[in-house]
């Protein structure tokens, strides 16, 4: 599977909420995330993710496009997040950070809108769909442009902001 996304940086949460809803997009998430990665070789990235009482368990490899995110990803459901942390850890997987971000998530068509709360920058919100034409659609339908969006990843809006989330880490 593929994962298509860009994010719109420094957004005023309650205006793109309001605009997604008009725009008949349903609320399918609201809550803390918990996201525990592990060390991999560079453009690839194995991340335990736990979102309400969902858990699940994903592997991505970044793929080059300027204006797109894409990435190859693997995901399956895991019942038991801290039996599989072990799993990892005794398959020789080292954990490189765990974060919590507060996410709201809806979805329209084809579309997935996902508000980003992070510790110590901005909300952003990022628009996920199965080609670039959805997205571009996703974005006009809430009055918003492809021009204006960033193909990157959480450590790249951190830098953005001169931090860096990986910092710290061995």
């Amino acid at each position: 599977m593929k994962e298509i996304e860009v994010k719109i940086l420094d957004i005023d949460k309650d205006k793109i909420i309001k605009k997604i809803e008009e725009a008949g997009a349903k609320k399918i998430f609201e809550g803390d995330t918990i996201s525990h990665f592990f060390y991999m070789p560079e453009e690839e990235t194995l991340r335990l993710r736990q979102e309400g009482n969902k858990t699940f368990l994903t592997y991505k490899k970044k793929e080059p496009h300027k204006t797109l995110k894409i990435m190859e990803e693997l995901e399956v459901d895991i019942s038991d997040i801290e039996e599989m942390k072990k799993i990892l850890e005794k398959l020789g997987f080292k954990m490189r950070q765990s974060f919590t971000k507060h996410r709201i998530s809806y979805k329209l068509n084809k579309a997935r809108y996902e508000i980003d709360t992070w510790p110590e920058i901005p909300t952003y919100l990022e628009v996920e769909a199965p080609t670039e034409k959805d997205i571009k659609d996703a974005l006009e339908i809430i009055g918003l442009d492809i021009k204006n969006s960033v193909p990157w990843s959480a450590n790249e809006v951190y830098k953005k902001y001169g931090k860096d989330i990986w910092k710290n880490q061995n």
